[in-house]
C-alpha cells in the first residue's frame, strides 16, 4: 500500500467483507435443511445456497450473495497469488522480467487450485484430510518423536 491510511482502509474493508460473507454463509448453511426438504438429495437441488436464496422471496439477495462470493474469491485468489509470488520468487529467478515471473507463478498456482477444485470439495475433504493426516504422521510426528527422544537421552 502507498501509505498507512490506505493500509487501514484495506484492512477495514477486508474485515467488513469477511464478516458479511461469514454471516451470509452461516445463515444459509444453518437454515437450508429445514427450508427445502429435498436439499439433502444432490440430484434435486445442485446448489443449496442459491436454492435457499431463491426461496426467500428476495431476488436482490441472490445478486448480493453472488457479488460477495465474487469478492471473496477475488481476495482469496489475490492472497494466494501474492503469497505464492513471495514464496516461489527464487524458484523462478531464471525469468528476468519480474512482472512476467509473477504472472507465471500466479497462473501456475491458480491452475493448481482450479485442478483441485474440479474434484469437488466433498472429495477433497474426504480423501485429502486422510492423506494429509498420514503425511503428517510420517513427516512431523515420527521425526519429532525421534528427535525429542534422542535429545532427552543426551541430556540425561
Amino acid at each position: 500500500m502507498e501509505d498507512r491510511a490506505a493500509t487501514k482502509k484495506a484492512i477495514i474493508a477486508g474485515y467488513i467483507i469477511t464478516v458479511i460473507l461469514m454471516i451470509a454463509i452461516a445463515f444459509t448453511l444453518f437454515c437450508y435443511v429445514t427450508v427445502i426438504p429435498d436439499l439433502c438429495n444432490p440430484g434435486v437441488v445442485p446448489v443449496p445456497i442459491m436454492a435457499v436464496l431463491g426461496r426467500l422471496g428476495f431476488p436482490w439477495l441472490t445478486y448480493v450473495f453472488v457479488a460477495l462470493m465474487t469478492l471473496a474469491v477475488l481476495t482469496s485468489a489475490a492472497g494466494l497469488a501474492n503469497a505464492g509470488c513471495v514464496r516461489f520468487n527464487k524458484l523462478f529467478s531464471f525469468i528476468e522480467n519480474q512482472q512476467l515471473r509473477r504472472a507465471v507463478i500466479t497462473v501456475i498456482l491458480l491452475g493448481i487450485a482450479a485442478f483441485g477444485a474440479s474434484f469437488g470439495m466433498k472429495a477433497l475433504l474426504q480423501k485429502g484430510t486422510s492423506i494429509i493426516g498420514y503425511i503428517g504422521i510420517l513427516t512431523l510426528v515420527i521425526p519429532a518423536y525421534t528427535i525429542v527422544r534422542s535429545k532427552t537421552k543426551k541430556d540425561h
